[in-house]
C-alpha cells in the first residue's frame, strides 16, 4: 500500500518559490558565527551579516564555531549549504513540525569529517523534516537520521527529495519504532518523487523490542535507486523489521539491497517490496535468512505484486537445510514479472504459490533451496547455464517448468512439482540421483536437447526438432532412465555420443518403460581409435517395458549397418533381452 507524504508537491513548488520570494527580501547567503548567541537558525544576529539565510537563492555557510548544535524555529528554504575547509562537526536539526527545504545545489561539504542532520518528532505527533528539490545533493560525508513517531498512527520524522534531485553520497539511517505494545506508530522514512538515490547510503532500521513498523524507504513515480547501497535491518525482540518499497514506475537501477533476517524471538526482517510496474532492473539483492537463535524469527524478503518486474537484478537468498522456515524467500504474486532475473539460493527459498496463470518467466535459477509452485516457471531466459540441486514442490500437485533461452539448465535434486516439464530451448540435464528430476509428470520436448545421467518418472516426448541426447553435447557417456514410456515422434533426434579408451568402448543408453519411434533420426556420434573386436554389442536404448520397440528410426532401419572409423555397426530392435535397440561390432 502506498504512504504518500509529498510535503512539497511536485506541481505547487513554482508556486511556493514564489510565496517565498518576499521573505527572501529579508534574508541573504551568510556564514554562522563563531560565537553566536544560540543555536537558532532563525536569529538573525547569529549570522554573519546579522540576516538569516532563508530564500531560495540563500546560501548558509559554516565554519569553525563554539556552538555546533543548530536547529531551526521556523521553516527554512535556502539554495545551499556549504561546510567550509576545516569547519567544525555540526548538528543541525528540522525541529517539529518544521522543514528545511534545500532548493538550489544542496550541500557542499569540505570539512573533511561527517556533518549531521536530525529530523525529529514529538509527543504531539509532529515531525521534522529535509526536503532536496530540483537538482539539490545530499552531500558527502553528510548524515541523516529519522526519528519514529511517538503517537499511534503518527508519521515520523522525513527525508525527501523531488524533483530530479540528485542525492550525492550521504548516509541515511531511518528509526523503527521503540515504543513497546503501541499499534500504527511509524518509523522514520525516506521518500524519492521523480528523483535519484545517487551512490548514498540508505538504512532502514528495525524497530526497538515490542515497535511495530521499521523504519521506511519508499520510491515514488519514477524515482531510481542508483547505485546506492540499501540495508533492511531486522526489528529486535517481537519487533518489526525496516521495509523498503517500490511503488508506480520506480526502478532499483544498479542499486545493491541487503536485507537482513531476524536475530531475536518473534521479530520481523527486513524486507523490500515491489508493486505497480517497479522494476527491481539490474540491481543486487543480498537476502539473509533468520538466525537460529531467533525462536520463530523471520527471515529476509523481497516480495513482487501487481505488474512489477524482476527486471535484470540478481537475487541471493541464503538458508538453513536444517531450519527451512528461517529461510529468507523471494516471492512472485499477482502478474508480477521475472525478467531475466538471476535467482540463487544458497539454501533459501523461491515462492510462485500466488501467481496467476500462465506463469512466470525468469533469467535463471541455481542454489540448493526450495522452490514452491502454483502454475508454470520457465527457467532460463538470461541465457546463463546453471544447476539447481533444491527440490521444486508443487502446491497440492501443482506447478510445471518450462525450459527456455540458449543454454544449459540442469536439476540434480529430486523434485515433486505435478504438472509436467517442458524443454522449449537450450538443454535440460537430469543429474538426480534420487527420486525424480521432474517430478511425476510427463516431459515435452518441444525443442532444444534432454539428457543427463539422471532419473525421470513420467512419460517423456520427443516432438519435431527436439533432440534426446544423454551426454548433453558433451563427450561424456552418460546413462538416462526413464521410468515411463518414451517417444521419438517425426523430426525429433537421438544423439548417441560413445568414445574408444584403452581399446574399451562406451556409449550413451536411455533406459525406459516401452519406446515408441515415429520417423525420428539417430546420430551416432563419436570417435573410433582403431579397430574395434567384432561382437561387441552396445546397448543404445534398453527397452524395459514388456513390448518390444515399437518402429525404427528413419535412417536406421532394422539389420541396417553403420560405418564409424572402418568400424561396422549392425542395427537390431530385438537385441538385448529381446526388445532393447543394439548396435553389434561385425566385420
Amino acid at each position: 500500500m502506498k504512504n504518500h507524504r509529498l510535503i512539497l508537491p511536485i506541481l505547487l513548488l513554482p508556486a511556493l518559490l514564489f510565496l517565498l520570494a518576499p521573505q527572501s527580501l529579508h534574508a541573504g547567503s551568510a556564514t554562522w558565527n563563531l560565537n553566536p548567541a544560540t543555536g537558532d537558525w532563525n536569529t538573525a544576529s547569529n549570522w554573519m551579516p546579522n540576516t538569516v539565510p532563508n530564500g531560495s537563492t540563500d546560501i548558509a555557510t559554516f565554519g569553525v564555531s563554539n556552538t555546533t548544535a543548530v536547529s531551526l524555529s521556523s521553516p527554512t528554504t535556502v539554495a545551499g549549504i556549504a561546510f567550509g575547509s576545516g569547519a567544525s562537526g555540526f548538528s543541525i536539526t528540522a525541529s517539529p513540525s518544521l522543514s528545511l527545504t534545500i532548493a538550489g545545489a544542496g550541500m557542499t561539504n569540505n570539512s573533511g569529517h561527517a556533518q549531521k542532520f536530525d529530523c525529529p518528532t514529538d509527543a504531539n505527533g509532529n515531525f521534522g523534516s529535509i526536503i532536496f528539490n530540483g537538482n539539490a545533493s545530499a552531500g558527502y560525508l553528510c548524515n541523516y537520521s529519522t526519528e519514529p513517531g511517538r503517537l499511534s498512527g503518527v508519521s515520523g520524522g522525513l527525508v525527501q527529495f523531488v524533483n530530479d534531485s540528485n542525492v550525492g553520497q550521504p548516509t541515511v539511517t531511518n528509526l523503527g519504532s521503540q515504543i513497546s505494545g503501541t499499534l500504527g506508530v511509524l518509523g522514520g522514512e525516506t521518500d524519492f518523487y521523480a528523483s535519484n538515490a545517487g551512490n548514498g547510503t540508505f538504512i532502514a532500521a528495525g524497530a526497538g523490542p515490542g515497535g511495530k513498523n521499521g523504519g521506511r524507504i519508499a520510491f515514488f513515480t519514477t524515482s531510481s535507486a542508483g547505485t546506492a547501497t540499501f540495508k533492511a535491518l531486522a526489528g529486535r525482540d517481537s519487533a518489526a523489521g525496516g521495509v523498503i518499497n517500490f511503488h508506480d514506475e520506480s526502478s532499483a537501477e544498479q542499486g545493491n539491497f541487503i536485507l537482513a533476517g531476524a536475530s531475536a524471538q518473534f521479530a520481523t526482517s527486513g524486507a523490500v517490496n515491489f508493486e505497480d510496474t517497479a522494476t527491481a532492473a539490474n540491481g543486487l539483492f543480498i537476502i539473509h535468512q533468520a538466525s537460529p537463535d531467533s525462536e520463530l524469527g523471520f527471515p529476509g524478503s523481497v516480495t513482487f505484486t501487481s505488474n512489477s518486474s524482476a527486471g535484470n537484478a540478481t537475487f541471493i537468498a541464503d538458508g538453513d537445510p536444517f531450519l527451512p522456515g528461517a529461510a529468507a524467500f523471494i516471492n512472485f504474486e499477482d502478474d508480477s514479472l521475472g525478467g531475466t532475473a538471476r535467482i540463487e539460493l544458497p539454501g533459501g527459498q523461491l515462492f510462485c504459490t500466488n501467481h496467476n496463470a500462465p506463469g512466470l518467466t525468469i533469467g535463471s535459477l541455481e542454489g540448493s533451496g526450495d522452490v514452491y509452485l502454483g502454475t508454470n516457471l520457465a527457467i532460463g531466459a538470461n541465457n546463463l547455464s546453471t544447476t539447481f540441486s533444491g527440490t521444486i514442490i508443487g502446491a497440492s500437485g501443482a506447478g510445471s517448468i518450462t525450459k527456455v533461452g540458449t543454454k544449459k539448465f540442469t536439476l540434480s535434486g529430486s523434485n515433486t512439482y505435478g504438472q509436467g516439464t517442458t524443454v522449449a530451448e537450450g538443454i535440460l540435464e537430469v543429474a538426480n540421483t534420487t527420486g525424480s528430476a521432474t517430478g511425476p509428470g510427463a516431459v515435452e520436448v518441444n525443442g532444444g536437447t534432454l539428457g543427463g545421467s539422471g532419473v525421470i518418472a513420467g512419460a517423456v516426448s520427443l516432438n519435431f526438432g527436439a533432440t534426446l541426447a544423454p551426454a548433453t553435447n558433451t563427450t561424456k557417456q552418460a546413462t538416462l532412465t526413464i521410468q515411463s514410456s518414451l517417444t521419438f515422434n517425426s523430426g525429433s533426434t537421438y544423439t548417441c555420443t560413445f568414445k574408444t579408451k584403452e581399446g574399451q568402448l562406451r556409449t550413451d543408453e536411455v533406459v525406459a518403460k516401452g519406446v515408441t519411434i515415429n520417423g525420428a533420426t539417430f546420430n551416432l556420434s563419436g570417435v573410433v581409435q582403431g579397430t574395434v573386436n567384432p561382437g561387441l554389442v552396445l546397448t543404445v536404448i534398453s527397452n524395459t517395458g514388456a513390448i518390444p520397440i515399437t518402429g525404427t528410426f528413419a535412417n536406421l532401419p532394422d539389420g541396417a549397418i553403420l560405418t564409424v572409423g572402418g568400424n561396422n555397426f549392425q542395427a537390431s530392435y530385438e537385441g538385448g533381452d529381446g526388445n532393447d535397440l543394439t548396435l553389434t561390432v561385425v566385420p
